[in-house]
């Protein structure tokens, strides 16, 4: 109905390109075949610093253009690259096992970043 959507995701971030899995259908993809432009945020910290009513915070923001990949060798890639974010210990052998179980069942995004913003606080910037 024209509404913004947002959701906490998973994601890598490789070479000015976001990947996402999800699944194969659900409001998520309904929007990004609706409309391809995306902002995506990340809040890298947040610390309340009560005694100086403030927060020391990190973030930024990603504009770009998201796309469904279809390309088994492009998507067994990304979940690769998600795989050693989220699996860093895990053997190459362990880690291929796992996306094979999975591969028919995932559905990966990617996002191409056109342009990126981002705000720290300044106590931040001064360390």
């Amino acid at each position: 109905d024209g509404y913004p959507y947002a959701v906490p995701v998973s994601f890598v971030y490789a070479e000015r390109k976001i990947y996402i899995h999800c699944a194969k259908s659900g409001h998520k993809l309904d929007g990004i075949r609706r409309n391809s432009k995306v902002s995506f945020c990340v809040i890298d910290r947040d610390e309340v610093v009560p005694s100086a009513y403030t927060t020391f915070f990190r973030s930024a923001i990603a504009f770009g253009r998201a796309r469904v990949m279809t390309d088994e060798a492009e998507i067994r890639e990304a979940v690769g690259l998600l795989a050693v974010k989220y699996s860093p210990l895990e053997s190459e052998e362990s880690l291929q096992a796992e996306i094979d179980k999975a591969i028919s069942r995932l559905c990966m995004i990617v996002i191409s970043v056109e342009h990126m913003t981002g705000k720290e606080a300044m106590e931040l910037v001064n360390q």
